[in-house]
């Protein structure tokens, strides 16, 4: 598992929720050209891991409740596991799984924010080094579509120490880019009305060199779109789709940077 505590607030990991271990590997080993490692967990069973090159960039995750729907969950560094988990605890978050030791690995807990939003506080045994530079098909952002984005931009600087600028987007409001020392993270935005049913959710952003052939791509392996391809002015192109479990995830590439 690849983590970087040298910061707090950076992303550590990535784990897909869901029983249907083979249909998520098929999905994404089909999609992006990933490929899995298995790690032996004892009692646990086998752990699959999935590598964009020869980066481990996420895992599959079998033990959650049977009625929880896949998701998409993103580990976060911090510097106490435990001290998360009482930030958190004491401004309203529900804790799904409290401070836990993974073996060799580090410690990790699972807490719900106010508004049904599911992210993991996680500390590294071992400190790593920040990539420079993340492969194609790898992870690049993660996005926060909140109610009340105001107070989720107040929680998350607390549990995760992030930083917080505002971006002006017009009749969209605002969106606020979180960042880790000058490492952008993440940004939380207003929850659309077309889906203000759903719970505040995070949605990993996945790097493509194609985002329309990838979401056709995706189409055809069963996936539904949400958001089809679009332009994000001045950013790049993203897509935002359901996988053939039901996950939410969005493919994104950005506007090359002059020299």
């Amino acid at each position: 598992m690849s983590e970087n505590t040298a910061r707090t607030g950076l992303v550590a990991w990535h784990e897909i929720v869901t029983h249907e271990v083979e249909k998520a590997v098929g999905f994404y080993t089909g999609l992006f050209g990933w490929t899995v490692d298995e790690m032996d967990m004892g009692p646990g069973g086998k752990y699959s891991m999935f590598k964009a090159g020869e980066m481990q960039i996420g895992g599959v995750n079998s033990e959650g409740p049977a009625d929880v729907p896949a998701h998409w969950i993103t580990y976060f560094t911090v510097a106490d596991v435990d001290a998360a988990v009482e930030f958190a605890k004491q401004n309203g978050a529900q804790i799904l799984v409290p401070g836990t030791d993974i073996p060799e690995i580090g410690r990790f807990a699972c807490v719900m924010d106010s508004q049904g939003a599911v992210s993991c506080p996680f500390k590294g045994l071992e400190e790593m080094p920040d990539p420079d530079k993340v492969p194609p098909c790898a992870f690049v952002w993660e996005e926060l579509m909140s109610h009340d984005p105001e107070a989720s931009v107040a929680f998350y600087r607390g549990l995760y120490g992030w930083e917080h600028e505002a971006m002006d987007m017009g009749g969209a409001g605002k969106y606020h880019i979180m960042k880790s020392g000058e490492k952008m993270i993440a940004g939380i935005m207003q929850m659309p009305p077309e889906a203000a049913e759903a719970p505040s959710h995070w949605i990993p952003y996945i790097g493509v060199e194609d985002v329309d052939a990838s979401a056709h791509e995706a189409e055809g392996l069963g996936a539904k779109l949400y958001v089809p391809p679009r332009d994000i002015p001045e950013v790049g192109r993203f897509a935002v789709m359901a996988d053939t479990l039901g996950a939410t995830v969005a493919l994104f590439k950005g506007l090359a940077k002059e020299a």
